[in-house]
């Protein structure tokens, strides 16, 4: 890459990760104002629908459209066979949806949840296609348009659901604003990407076969990942009841909140690494698996230490017991952030097939490790099974296959991450073993500054001249 290109990069990253940290700190406010309208039960309601529409938003997002990143979508025979086929899995994927619906609700004996989840499938008509639109824009690297895009629809959707919440809406508020942000944002796509799509009921199968083994291996890791992700909600709900569902959900979205935000970057990351040579995808990844640490640490060491008053405080002292749940998977979201990492390099040098396998692998292990967790400890069992199995079990599967199959050097990435994850640690033990009296507002303060201060000792310097580069570079001006 070009200095220029760097500088573009970095540019975007930046972009990026402060526009969805503001989307998502509006869906912050819009869910501690709904906290305290609706009760942990129609939260849990909701989180039982969500099991459904994650399945459908982890292939809307990251599946089929995204071989046009990968490849080249100025490939009209490629281009239009991938779009016609992106259409056709959406209706079918709808009409799944609206049958599935029937069985989740009589799984969780919640009547309520069929119609929900069959309001929500129109969402998979509105969106059909647009993900390819969402695909070009990436391909350009023209990410702040993509990130004003999202930042629109969101805030309509937000402005729809609390609309609907105050007016008595109860849990179909979620839907109103789930369905508003899908219309505007596929509206937006279409219009801005300027690319023309020719739609086929017949997709181009002989142009599809060439590219479905990128195709089925990033579906394969969605299908697991699905697995994995959702089977806590599923044996919560049917063990433990949706009022201690709608607790663990609220701890689990606030703690996969800041990895959200963090690698919002992957999007940029993905479409770079597809672009460049052996050479530069190994210097490129590490840059960003060190830029990754070092803010993970930064955040969810700060989170750690300050959920005991926050959460109360945003969302209302009906919510205290979310506060424990939160920091344990405040581990969970800590590590999954690396997983993600590992998992963009092999997607971008074409062995999704092994991403896929880590993650079905993960299965035979995470779903018995729920249930016992619920049957252990509750929703406290639970939260631990899932940062052992998926956080830290799930992290080291994908260090050791990446740093082979990639070729990477192991000490390298073990010094990338764990330099940032010891530091945090050391940092999190002196402030709560410190002799003197801190005020809980200052407390995230001194985590920084001690946190900053290992971490520049124990790398000998390397940490603030990486934020220094990193800072000339986002905010210089490109020749």
């Amino acid at each position: 890459m070009t200095e220029i290109n760097t500088r573009k990069v970095t540019g975007g990253i930046l972009w990026t990760t402060l526009s969805y940290l503001n989307n998502r700190l509006l869906k912050v406010l819009a869910q501690a104002v709904l906290a305290r309208m609706l009760t942990p039960e129609l939260f849990g309601i909701w989180a039982m629908v969500q099991v459904q529409l994650v399945f459908y938003e982890i292939f809307r997002e990251s599946s089929i459209a995204q071989v046009l990143v990968q490849r080249d979508y100025r490939d009209r025979t490629l281009s239009n066979a991938v779009y016609s086929f992106a259409i056709d899995f959406a209706i079918g994927l709808f009409i799944v949806q609206i049958i599935l619906g029937y069985f989740i609700s009589e799984f969780f004996g919640s009547p309520i949840v069929w119609p929900l989840t069959a309001a929500a499938a129109v969402t998979l008509l509105i969106s059909a296609g647009s993900t390819c639109h969402r695909s070009v824009l990436v391909h350009q690297l023209r990410f702040r348009e993509l990130m004003l895009i999202d930042s629109t629809a969101n805030v309509g959707g937000l402005f729809a659901t609390l609309g609907w919440a105050a007016s008595g809406a109860g849990v179909w508020s979620f839907i109103a604003g789930y369905l508003t942000t899908a219309f505007i944002r596929s509206f937006l796509l279409r219009r801005r990407s300027g690319f023309r799509f020719s739609f086929y009921w017949w997709p181009n199968w002989p142009v599809l076969k060439e590219v479905k083994g990128f195709i089925g291996g990033v579906m394969a890791v969605q299908l697991a990942t699905y697995t994995n992700n959702n089977a806590d909600t599923l044996l919560i709900g049917k063990l433990l009841g949706a009022a201690s569902l709608g607790q663990y959900n609220i701890a689990y979205q606030l703690a996969m909140l800041p990895l959200f935000v963090l690698t919002r970057c992957q999007v940029v990351n993905f479409s770079v690494l597809s672009q460049q040579n052996r050479k530069q995808q190994i210097s490129f990844f590490y840059q960003a698996l060190s830029l990754n640490a070092l803010m993970g640490a930064f955040v969810y060491g700060s989170a750690f230490i300050s959920a005991g008053w926050l959460i109360p405080l945003i969302y209302g002292e009906q919510w205290t017991d979310a506060v424990g749940l939160f920091q344990i998977l405040c581990i969970y979201a800590y590590a999954r952030l690396f997983f993600k990492t590992f998992g963009t390099l092999l997607n971008a040098t074409n062995k999704a097939g092994y991403n896929g396998l880590i993650n079905w692998l993960l299965i035979p292990l995470s779903i018995p490790a729920y249930w016992y967790g619920a049957q252990w400890g509750g929703t406290t069992g639970v939260a631990i099974s899932v940062s052992a199995v998926l956080g830290v079990a799930g992290t080291l599967g994908f260090l050791l296959v990446s740093t082979c199959v990639a070729q990477l050097s192991l000490g390298n990435v073990v010094k990338m991450i764990g330099l940032p994850t010891v530091s945090m640690l050391l940092a999190l033990y002196v402030v709560a073993h410190q002799p003197f009296v801190l005020h809980k507002l200052f407390e995230p303060f001194c985590l920084t500054i001690i946190y900053l201060l290992i971490a520049s000792i124990l790398s000998r310097g390397e940490v603030p001249q990486t934020l220094v580069k990193l800072g000339k570079k986002s905010f210089s001006r490109p020749t």
